[in-house]
């Protein structure tokens, strides 16, 4: 199996007999953009060419999605994965999991990016260029009512992953195979106490510590698995979401699984990179429980869905405290560790509203003061 370096000259040919298929004539000369390098394994690139003008390609450029190995049946950090794969021409439904949730997606009507090709043996797929303009930085430009509108917007997409995404049923369908059962979201608790607690600080937990925060641990992430499952994008954030005009488009959705609807709404409401004060979060939260109860045409217990989203945001923002100190510790990535403090204030929120978890709380102190 061929393998190709991320040297964007090492792609030339494969990048130059792939477009030619896809535009259907020689491309002629071919920018390569290397794009910024987020926290994935997956490398990005913006390629531009003045023929690059084909009924099949939207605007003039195209991305190139690098993947980590060319073998998509290999397991990311976080999930596992696996589909069967094609050659490079209009991809079908059983593929790599990026394709496999892509058409899934598309089938709902939602606004993903269009797939051109997807060269297997090369690890190399070839998509529609949404631009830079994600909802992270256009927050920033936003008036509150324009914000607020693009939230609901994103809510509105959210919820046709919950409910029309469920109800497509696919029994090959990856993301139904695989849920945030209590297995999953244990260990990704156990990420902050090998990451964001003794790698960090060189230390190791006593063990006194160490199995009353297990122990609280396995509780929450107990009764979070014995909540009501839909599909979940997985990380259905502010850096994952485009802004094109008045229109949203959605990005990085390869990781969906089934889990409670709360997670994505922790996701965007209590977003590590844009923090929202706590009048939009509970008008959004109030927007989203509306529209369900429209949807399904019957009442939602206000107080079990906030507590629900309450006990989500303890454990996905612990694990994103982790996850921020993994990337840098392991990755040599640093980026994402200025982002911590804002996470573990969500943590402390939520533990102000579930007072019944304060051993957990007070032992993660002991280690972690912020969350005295």
């Amino acid at each position: 199996m061929t393998r190709f370096t991320l040297d964007p000259a090492s792609l030339l040919d494969v990048l130059t007999a792939n477009l030619t298929k896809i535009l259907g004539r020689e491309p002629g000369p071919i920018d390569i953009m290397p794009l910024p390098q987020d926290a994935s394994a997956r490398r990005y690139y913006r390629l531009k060419g003045p023929l690059f003008k084909s009924r099949e390609i939207i605007g003039p450029t195209i991305i190139l999605m690098v993947l980590a190995e060319p073998n998509p049946w290999r397991k990311p950090d976080e999930i596992a994965t696996g589909n069967r794969s094609l050659p490079c021409r209009a991809p079908r439904e059983k593929d790599l999991d990026f394709v496999s949730v892509l058409r899934h997606f598309e089938a709902i009507g939602l606004p993903v990016p269009r797939l051109y090709c997807y060269d297997i043996p090369a690890g190399l797929l070839y998509l529609e260029d949404l631009g830079d303009d994600l909802l992270e930085t256009a927050v920033r430009r936003l008036s509150v009512r324009q914000m607020r509108g693009y939230y609901q917007q994103a809510l509105d997409l959210m919820l046709k992953i919950h409910e029309d995404g469920t109800s497509l049923r696919n029994d090959e369908f990856a993301p139904f195979q695989r849920a945030f059962d209590e297995t999953l979201l244990f260990a990704e608790f156990v990420h902050y106490i090998e990451y964001g607690i003794e790698a960090r600080k060189g230390i190791k937990v006593a063990s006194a510590d160490l199995q009353v925060m297990e122990d609280q641990m396995r509780a929450i992430s107990r009764e979070i698995a014995s909540q009501p499952r839909v599909l979940v994008h997985r990380d259905f954030q502010s850096r994952n979401i485009v802004v094109q005009g008045e229109r949203l488009r959605i990005l990085d959705f390869q990781d969906a699984l089934m889990g409670v609807r709360q997670h994505d709404l922790v996701c965007l409401l209590r977003d590590s990179y844009v923090v929202l004060d706590s009048e939009p979060v509970d008008f959004l939260i109030e927007y989203y429980v509306h529209k369900l109860e429209a949807r399904e045409k019957k009442k939602v217990d206000r107080v079990h869905f906030r507590r629900v989203f309450d006990l989500v945001t303890l454990q996905r923002k612990i694990k994103d405290a982790g996850r921020f100190d993994y990337i840098a510790i392991v990755k040599g990535n640093s980026k994402f560790l200025r982002h911590i403090p804002a996470t573990l204030e969500y943590v402390t929120e939520a533990f102000d509203r579930l007072p019944e978890y304060a051993p957990l709380r007070k032992t993660l102190a002991k280690y972690t003061p912020e969350l005295t």
